[in-house]
């Protein structure tokens, strides 16, 4: 009876469905309403903050501030890149030593290292089941 109850019990928890929800990313502090902003979803630290995202928006910069929405997003540990493409070349403009010359930013407002960017784990934030909002202030090049 009880290996029984223990079966029952682990299909019942594997059927479940996965939630999602909706995470808000609001970006501030934008100096420009030229270009737009990019927001990247990272699942890992392997392309984070500059590799392709598991999911990316795209948005304009209304009175200084843009709102990113990735949606359905699965429970789990993730982090966001921004960047504010005021050229709208599609890349992060750096200087010749390789210092951005656009403005960007992460989640947690992980500060950049001496020479590169914010790691994975710095930035890092779970999603839960309910909808998530996160604030990311620019850094001006």
């Amino acid at each position: 009876m009880k290996t029984t109850m223990m079966t029952v019990l682990s299909i019942l928890a594997t059927a479940t469905p996965a939630f999602a929800a909706d995470v808000t990313v609001i970006v501030e502090e934008a100096r420009s309403e030229a270009g737009k902003v990019r927001c990247g979803l990272h699942t890992s630290g392997a392309k984070f903050p500059n590799g392709a995202p598991a999911q990316g928006v795209e948005v304009r910069v209304e009175k200084g501030q843009a709102r990113c929405v990735f949606t359905d997003v699965k429970p789990g540990v993730y982090a966001v890149a921004v960047l504010h493409d005021i050229n709208g070349n599609g890349t992060m403009d750096s200087s010749w030593v390789g210092a951005p010359e656009e403005p960007w930013g992460v989640s947690k407002n992980a500060p950049a290292h001496t020479f590169g960017p914010p790691e994975f784990d710095e930035a890092k934030v779970t999603v839960k089941d309910a909808p998530m909002t996160l604030r990311i202030r620019l850094n001006q090049p």
